[in-house]
């Protein structure tokens, strides 16, 4: 019996999809930061597709000024170094974003 809840309770995670763990998440944001030009990390949706294969969607706030080829370059330095850093993410989408408040947007 305590089997069956066990593979229930798991295939209820693969089937709804499973966060990722904070520490996860907070070492994603940390490798992030750590790439030049990053300003800081706006969101994060890190989760799990299958049984033990992460799939993450980082929203980036990056410095000013830089050209098409930089922010690509950039964009695929952050996806090298957090796939080396955490080895089960099978993707990771970045996406680059200005903060509300510097575009001057109010809610």
């Amino acid at each position: 019996m305590a089997g069956a809840i066990v593979i229930i309770a798991d295939i209820h995670g693969l089937i709804v999809g499973r966060s990722a763990s904070v520490e996860v998440q907070e070492n994603i944001i940390k490798v992030a930061k750590s790439v030049e030009g990053v300003r800081g990390v706006l969101d994060i949706y890190a989760f799990y597709v299958g049984s033990n294969r992460l799939f993450a969607v980082l929203e980036v706030h990056l410095s000013d000024d830089f050209t098409t080829n930089q922010v690509e370059k950039i964009s695929d330095t952050i996806k090298s170094k957090v796939k080396k850093a955490v080895p089960n993410i099978h993707r990771i989408q970045v996406e680059v974003e200005t903060p509300e408040d510097e575009l001057g947007i109010r809610k």
